[in-house]
């Protein structure tokens, strides 16, 4: 049985409590932290909840360490610049410092999120980590704003955009990162969709973290929705499955 709710569509399974989306297309509702009148408490609880998602669901110190770090090593590089584009609570960006501050690298990151309320609480959080620099823009002015790294990284930056500023936003990084890019996202999965609706039940509960991140996974990708991206970007970039439920789109090698 399907039923439309909020110009949504969803199927309906098991009883009249039990709500299953429909997987198919990308889902283009707006997430509730996108929303600038958004409370901005339950913001911050969301962007905390950030951390532990990274680490230990998306795993992105893995990938790092595996594109990023394994060509700094495979270059001899003795200083890097690095850009987090909507690095969110620049978690990512100061561990990224500290291990380049272990591997006695020198290091400039450089954290950029269009929401000022975001940049604001990243600068408390990040404990006057003076590698980071913050950069509060739109990502889409990355290229007016004359930036150049080498290496550019972005978590779960691109299922927020529609999916025609998707193959400009892959040219900006391609353009702006030396050494590559590297765009980690989630795939459109029902079984991932389903066992984050278990597990974000039990851990968090308080602010977007839930909500957002069911909606999340209903506006992430199928592979061949990438492929057409980076075809119609004119930029070259390896796609693959990246641990439980994301992709990792990149041209570090």
């Amino acid at each position: 049985m399907q039923i439309r709710v909020s110009n949504e569509r969803y199927v309906m399974t098991f009883n009249s409590n039990h709500w299953i989306p429909d997987l198919s297309q990308r889902a283009v509702s707006p997430e509730l932290m996108d929303d600038a009148t958004a409370d901005e408490k339950m913001l911050f609880s969301t962007l905390k909840d950030f951390k532990n998602i990274n680490r230990f669901l998306s795993q992105v110190r893995r990938v790092l360490r595996t594109t990023v770090f394994a060509d700094m090593r495979w270059r001899g590089a003795r200083e890097v610049s690095f850009l987090d584009v909507a690095s969110g609570g620049c978690d990512i960006g100061v561990w990224f410092a500290r291990v380049c501050g272990r591997m006695g690298v020198r290091c400039s990151v450089y954290c950029l999120d269009k929401d000022p309320r975001i940049v604001r609480y990243a600068k408390t959080v990040s404990q006057g980590e003076q590698s980071i620099t913050f950069i509060e823009s739109d990502a889409r002015d990355i290229g007016r704003l004359g930036i150049s790294v080498d290496y550019a990284f972005t978590n779960h930056f691109f299922h927020h955009l529609p999916d025609e500023d998707i193959p400009a936003m892959l040219r900006i990084l391609h353009n702006c990162s030396r050494h590559g890019f590297v765009a980690h996202d989630l795939e459109r999965n029902l079984g991932w969709y389903l066992g984050f609706a278990f597990i974000s039940g039990i851990f968090w509960r308080d602010g977007f973290t839930r909500d957002d991140g069911l909606l999340s996974i209903r506006r992430g990708f199928r592979r061949a929705e990438l492929e057409t991206f980076a075809a119609r970007a004119g930029v070259e970039v390896a796609i693959k499955r990246s641990g439980l439920g994301h992709w990792l789109i990149t041209n570090v090698h």
